[in-house]
C-alpha cells in the first residue's frame, strides 16, 4: 500500500474506534480483566513509591520512579497495566500496585470488536503502523503543551488508541528506535498530514470528476474541506449566468460526504466511521456504511426537499466558478444559489415552533414536540431513546448579496450534488432538558445532497455550453422523444396510455418506456404492447406477448409512490407490467436499460406483484395450492449494479 493510500484508510480507520460499549454486566467477560476494587476502608493514603514506565511493560523505556498519591488519574487499563496521569505526565504502572484506582469506570484497551456488553467502558487499540510524511510533534499529554520532542517526515510509528478533544484529536502512538520502545502523544493532523493539501488531494482525484478548461486539468471539489483549503491560490473565477432557469432542483438523496477519506470507507465496507468526533459518527449515513441515521430528513425540512439555484433575476441561475492552483494541482470550485439562511437570516426558533410555524393546526401544536424528537432521533440514533430532544435553529445573518448557499460537486459518474454552505452563525444545536448534546449543523454542511437527474444533467450541459469540458459527459442536441412517440402512436392508429421517460440506466440520457392498449374497464388494459423509446428516437416494441404466448394484458405495478411506475435502484430504473386478470395469481414482467437498450432481468416472468417495499426492499412473490386455497411466499432480492440481475437473498 502505498504512503498516500495508507494515509487514507488509516485516517477513517482511526475514527471507528471512538466510542465506548454499554455498561451492563455480562458473563462473556474475563475475571482477570477486572481488577479488585478495594472498599474505602482498604485504601492506605501512606507513601508508596512505584516504578513508571513509557508503556505497558517492563521491556519499555523507563520513566523513573513516583509516589502512588501523586497519580492523578487512571486513563485506561491494557492487560495487566493501567496508563496514569501524574504531574505533567503520563507513563504505565501495574495494576495490582495501583487496584483502588482501577474501578469499572476506567475504560479497558481491546483489539477485537464484538458484540459482547462489559461492565466497563472499552477502549479499542487500532495498532496500525504508518510513516509520516511530515515532522510531527509529539507530547507527553494530549494536549498541544509540554512537547516531547520532533519525529522526522519518514520515520516509522504505531498508532493506538484516541484521545477526544473538542478542538483537536490526538492519538496515543508508539515509537520504537533500536529496540527502545515508548509511548506518547501527537495530533492526528500531525500524523496524517491532514494541513497538506496535497497530501490528501488523490482520493478526490480519484473520486471527483475532471473538467479540463482552457487547456487545464481539474478536479471537482467542494472547497469545503478546510484541510484542502491551505495554500491553495486563485488562478482565475468566473461567473456563468443562465436565464429561464427551472428555480428548483429537487434533492434524492444524499449519497456520501466530500470527506477525503469517503472513497476509503467504501473499501471497508461500511465498517469503519467517518469522523471521530462521537456526535458526527452518522454523517451521511446511509446504506452505503451500514448506518440508519437519516440526516437527509434534516435537509428535507430545512430545504423543503428542494434546493433553489436562483440568484438575482426571477429565473437566472449563477454559477460562481474557482479555479484553484497550488504547486501545480488544479482544482474546481463552483458555488449556487442563495444562502439557505436568507428565508431566516437572523431569526432564532426550535425546531418544535417550525414545525407549528410549517403547518399551523391545533393537532400539529399539540404533535409538534414529538415530531421533532422523532425526527432527532432519525439523524441520531444512539441518542437515549426515553429522552426527549429538540433542536434550536439560530439562522445566520453573516452574509450578503454576492453570498451563496451551495457548492456543486461533480463525481467520476457524472452525479452532481450540492453541498450546503452554513454561514458563521448557524446552528442546528440538539438539546435534551437544557442538556446541549451536538449540532446537527456541522453533518448538514458535510452532506453531499444529490440533485435529481434533470437538474444535474442541465447543470452539466451548462458548463459544457461555456468552455468546461467534462470527461465522460457529451453535450448533445436534447431529442424530444416525447414528440417523437406522439407522431410515431399517432402513424399506427393505436392509442397510448402510458409515457414513462427516465434516465433508465444512469448514463445521463433521457430513454422512455411507452404503452399501448384499450382500457379493460378497471386499472388494466387488454391488446397492450410496451415499447421502449431510446435516447436517440428509435422505438422499438419490447413486449406485445404474454410469457404464454396470448396477446398482453394486465396493469402497470405501481411503487411506493401511487403516481410513480418507476423502480429505483442507486443507478437504474425499472417498469412491472402485472400479468393479470384480477385472479389471485399474476406474474411481474420487468423491464430496464442496459448499455442505452432495453432488456429484462432474469427473474422476469418468474414471480408476481414484483416491487419496492416501503423499507427499501425488491420483494416477489411465489404461488402454490394448499387444501386452505391459493397460498403466497415472499422471496427478497437485491440488486447486482454491474450485471443488472435481481439476486435472491
Amino acid at each position: 500500500m502505498s504512503k498516500k493510500n495508507l494515509s487514507v484508510y488509516l485516517f477513517i480507520l482511526l475514527a471507528s474506534f471512538l466510542c465506548s460499549c454499554g455498561t451492563e454486566s455480562t458473563n462473556n467477560v474475563p475475571e482477570n480483566n477486572a481488577p479488585k476494587i478495594l472498599e474505602d476502608s482498604e485504601i492506605s493514603n501512606d507513601s508508596k513509591q512505584i516504578d513508571v514506565y513509557a508503556g505497558p511493560g517492563t521491556d519499555y523505556l523507563p520513566i523513573g520512579t513516583i509516589d502512588k498519591n501523586d497519580i492523578k488519574e487512571t486513563i485506561k487499563i491494557e492487560g495487566t497495566w493501567a496508563e496514569i496521569e501524574f504531574g505533567t505526565k503520563r507513563g504505565y504502572v501495574e495494576v495490582n500496585k495501583i487496584p483502588e484506582l482501577c474501578t469499572n469506570k476506567v475504560p479497558r484497551v481491546t483489539y477485537d470488536i464484538n458484540q459482547n456488553v462489559y461492565p466497563y467502558p472499552i477502549l479499542y487499540n487500532i495498532k496500525v503502523e504508518v510513516t509520516l510524511f511530515d515532522d510531527a510533534n509529539t507530547y507527553y499529554l494530549p494536549k498541544s503543551s509540554g512537547s516531547s520532542e520532533v519525529i522526522p517526515a519518514g520515520e516509522v510509528v504505531t498508532i493506538l488508541c484516541i484521545e477526544k478533544s473538542n478542538i483537536i484529536n490526538y492519538a496515543q502512538i508508539e515509537i520504537n528506535r533500536e529496540g527502545i520502545k515508548r509511548r506518547c502523544y501527537s495530533s492526528i493532523t500531525d500524523l496524517l498530514s491532514l494541513d497538506n493539501p496535497l497530501r490528501n488531494f488523490d482520493s478526490v482525484k480519484s473520486t471527483n470528476a475532471l473538467i479540463t478548461h482552457d487547456g487545464t486539468e481539474y478536479y471537482s471539489s467542494s472547497g469545503e474541506t478546510t484541510a484542502l483549503s491551505n495554500g491553495w491560490n486563485k488562478k482565475a473565477e468566473t461567473t456563468i449566468s443562465k436565464t429561464e432557469w427551472d428555480i428548483l432542483s429537487g434533492i434524492t438523496n444524499i449519497i456520501k460526504s466530500n470527506d477525503i477519506n469517503d472513497e476509503a470507507l467504501i473499501s471497508t465496507e461500511g465498517k469503519i466511521q467517518l469522523y471521530s468526533f462521537k456526535d458526527r459518527q452518522y454523517i451521511n449515513a446511509n446504506t452505503k456504511n451500514g448506518k440508519l441515521s437519516n440526516i437527509i430528513n434534516v435537509a428535507d425540512f430545512i430545504l423543503g426537499s428542494t434546493i433553489s439555484f436562483v440568484e438575482g433575476a426571477k429565473d437566472t441561475l449563477n454559477l460562481k466558478i474557482e479555479l484553484d492552483e497550488y504547486q501545480g494541482e488544479h482544482k474546481i470550485v463552483i458555488k449556487a444559489g442563495k444562502p439557505i439562511e436568507s428565508v431566516h437570516a437572523g431569526k432564532r426558533t426550535w425546531l418544535s415552533s417550525l414545525i407549528v410555524e410549517r403547518n399551523n393546526t391545533p393537532l400539529t401544536m399539540i404533535e409538534a414536540p414529538k415530531r421533532a424528537d422523532n425526527l432527532i432521533k432519525s439523524i441520531y440514533p444512539d441518542l437515549d431513546k426515553s429522552k426527549t430532544y429538540d433542536m434550536e435553529i439560530t439562522f445566520s445573518k453573516d452574509f450578503d448579496e454576492n453570498n451563496y448557499g451551495y457548492y456543486i460537486v461533480i463525481d467520476n459518474n457524472l452525479n452532481v450534488y450540492a453541498m450546503p454552505i452554513i454561514h458563521n452563525g448557524t446552528s442546528l444545536s440538539v438539546y435534551s432538558k437544557g442538556e446541549f448534546i451536538c449540532d446537527a449543523g456541522w453533518d448538514l454542511a458535510s452532506s453531499m445532497l444529490q440533485l435529481d437527474d434533470e437538474s444535474a444533467k442541465n447543470i452539466l450541459e451548462l458548463l459544457s455550453e461555456n468552455g468546461f469540458i467534462i470527461q465522460g459527459f457529451t453535450n448533445t442536441p436534447s431529442i424530444d422523444i416525447l414528440s417523437i412517440w406522439e407522431n410515431y402512436v399517432d402513424s399506427i392508429g393505436e392509442s397510448s396510455v402510458y409515457f414513462l421517460p427516465a434516465d433508465y440506466d444512469g448514463d445521463n440520457l433521457e430513454e422512455a418506456f411507452a404503452i399501448t392498449g384499450t382500457s379493460d374497464g378497471e386499472i388494466g388494459y387488454y391488446n397492450a404492447k410496451i415499447y421502449f423509446i431510446d435516447s436517440e428516437g428509435n422505438i422499438t416494441c419490447v413486449c406485445d406477448k404474454t410469457y404464454s404466448g396470448d396477446s398482453l394484458y394486465g396493469y402497470l405495478h405501481q411503487g411506493n409512490d401511487t403516481n410513480d411506475y418507476l423502480l429505483t435502484t442507486a443507478t437504474s430504473k425499472f417498469i412491472v407490467w402485472e400479468v393479470s386478470a384480477y385472479g389471485s395469481g399474476s406474474v411481474s414482467i420487468i423491464l430496464g436499460v442496459k448499455d442505452g437498450m432495453a432488456y429484462e432481468p432474469d427473474i422476469s416472468n418468474c414471480y408476481m406483484d414484483f416491487g419496492l417495499t416501503d423499507n427499501g426492499k425488491f420483494v416477489g412473490l411465489t404461488s402454490y395450492f394448499t387444501s386452505e386455497g391459493h397460498q403466497y411466499d415472499e422471496r427478497v432480492f437485491i440488486f447486482d449494479e454491474n450485471s443488472g440481475q435481481f439476486i435472491l437473498q
